[in-house]
């Protein structure tokens, strides 16, 4: 049996695997706590993410976890999670310029510095596209596979 967290909406291809074949009866029956710790752990660092580049907590809010057999998904409804997160906004299309209305507002910008972000963005892109900053989804996989062995130890083998 192999333990795999998925990243749907994400587009993220790599996967964090825990081998699980072999582990005795009384182990097994700790399985589904075990995968809800991961799929939480998962979760909360992907918010922790969200939380680092959201202005006001839309994108973490969406972010949640489930247990399907042996296969912990995390997942966000929205459509621009994987822009947000992962890749940056590429150059080309107007991004929605009543969501960035509402960011400058927020900031303190007024209403009025959204149409010049808008463009500056649809020239440019995103700073996150243009630099190639950190994947958020990759990096929270990474950690996760860190976290693995501690989870597997807590949740499978403590007495």
């Amino acid at each position: 049996m192999k333990i795999e967290i998925k990243v749907r909406n994400l587009k993220v291809k790599k996967e964090s695997y825990a081998d699980l074949d072999g582990l005795p009866s009384f182990v097994k029956k700790r399985k589904r706590n075990f995968l809800e710790a991961v799929g939480v752990t998962a979760e909360n660092l992907l918010k922790d993410e969200a939380r680092r580049i959201g202005t006001f907590g839309t994108l973490e809010r969406s972010i949640q976890h489930t247990v399907l057999h042996d296969l912990v998904i995390i997942f966000s409804d929205l459509e621009y999670s994987n822009i947000a997160l992962e890749t940056g906004r590429k150059d080309g299309k107007i991004p929605p310029v009543k969501a960035i209305e509402m960011w400058a507002v927020k900031k303190g910008l007024g209403a009025g510095a959204a149409w010049p972000v808008a463009k500056k963005i649809q020239k440019e892109g995103t700073n996150v596209y243009k630099n190639q900053a950190p994947k958020r989804v990759t990096r929270t996989i990474n950690v996760m596979d860190k976290k693995l062995n501690k989870l597997i130890k807590k949740h499978l083998f403590n007495d």
